[in-house]
């Protein structure tokens, strides 16, 4: 269900970064009324799948518009960073002002008795629930902006396959987010870590990081691609991503880091 739900996401980004803003609304629009047909008539909620589709639709439409005009993927990404703190926000003003009581009693009336059913243990099941309420909002933003950018890259990789072979590969090898996000960044990972005070900041990261990590990723394919190491290179880093999640992170660090450094230049010269 998310490949599916990702490559829609895709399909929605292809037809705005080719077409536009406009077209990618009709075409949202009429998907859409259908998934929410299909939906109803085996008795999903269709609040839930409405909601759904508006924070992933929604934003990968102007994000795509975006990159349609300006003519690269970094102004669309850029808005990623927008979109994160917006649906966070959106995410703390549904569960607030009791966010841990809100994501318990949603455990609790949802997953509890199908988890159970199936034969999930209680203490396993408990367990597993005292970890995701806390940190369910941030987890929650992340995935939903996860399956937007998965989307919005697959958009942009057919778009290029279609009207310029080649041209998605260089401009995701020179993908670079700025100075300006990197602050940003940095004093959002900073604030990360100063109590619960500041936990929409903790939330946030896990966002962040991935966003980051982006850049971290075009910089290993440029030095692939570049000093000629070999696909077996690209292989072990994102293996390395399943295997050390902490992995993630450094190359998120890394990457916030060549907005000074410029690691590309130096390390191919």
């Amino acid at each position: 269900m998310p490949l599916v739900f990702v490559l829609g996401i895709a399909g929605i980004s292809l037809v705005s970064l080719q077409k536009g803003y406009l077209e990618g609304i009709w075409v949202a629009l009429i998907a859409a009324a259908i998934l929410l047909g299909l939906g109803l008539l085996v008795g999903s909620n269709g609040k839930s799948i409405a909601l759904l589709l508006g924070v992933s639709w929604l934003p990968v439409i102007i994000i795509s518009s975006r990159i349609k005009n300006h003519g690269n993927i970094v102004y669309g990404l850029q808005l990623g960073f927008v979109f994160a703190v917006l649906l966070l926000g959106i995410l703390y003003g549904i569960s607030m002002p009791e966010s841990d009581k809100y994501w318990s009693d949603f455990f609790t009336n949802n997953l509890e008795p199908v988890l159970l059913q199936l034969g999930m243990n209680q203490a396993v099941y408990d367990d597993i629930k005292n970890i995701l309420i806390f940190n369910m909002n941030g987890l929650l933003a992340s995935s939903i902006v996860l399956l937007v950018v998965l989307g919005l890259l697959i958009g942009r990789y057919w778009q290029a396959k279609l009207y310029n072979p080649g041209g998605f590969g260089k401009e995701f090898r020179e993908l670079k987010f700025g100075k300006s996000l990197a602050i940003f960044g940095l004093v959002a990972f900073i604030l990360s870590m100063l109590g619960q005070d500041f936990r929409f900041f903790a939330d946030l990261k896990h966002s962040f990081i991935m966003l980051f990590l982006l850049q971290g990723l075009a910089i290993a394919h440029y030095l692939v691609e570049v000093r000629g190491f070999g696909q077996w290179a690209l292989l072990f880093v994102y293996a390395g991503l399943f295997i050390l999640p902490i992995l993630s992170f450094v190359l998120a660090v890394i990457s916030i880091l060549d907005n000074w450094f410029d690691f590309r230049s130096n390390l191919s010269s």
